[in-house]
């Protein structure tokens, strides 16, 4: 069922009721839902942003403060390893 049907079916349910203190009842509840969902904050927008035309690695790595590699910890990593087996061979592994 789509929401406009959705909509539809609830107008028209309320719209049959006759009696004024249930209208009155209906009214006080749905008013602090609604107005408890408009000030809640939409999961989409949380995450919403601008897609930039070009990408700018330099901008994208000074917003997340990137340093670059430190070649020197990365080499001494490389001779602590000490990894024997060829590429192939650690492929198969995985």
């Amino acid at each position: 069922m789509s929401l406009a049907i959705k909509k539809i079916n609830v107008v028209q349910l309320i719209l049959s009721i006759e009696n004024e203190s249930i209208i009155d009842e209906i009214r006080s509840r749905i008013i602090p839902l609604i107005s408890q969902r408009i000030s809640e904050p939409n999961p989409v927008e949380l995450y919403r942003t601008t897609i930039e035309p070009k990408l700018d690695l330099e901008k994208i790595k000074g917003e997340q403060g990137f340093k670059g590699i430190d070649k020197g910890k990365m080499n001494q990593l490389i001779e602590e390893a000490d990894i024997q087996e060829s590429i192939e061979e650690l492929l198969k592994m995985i």
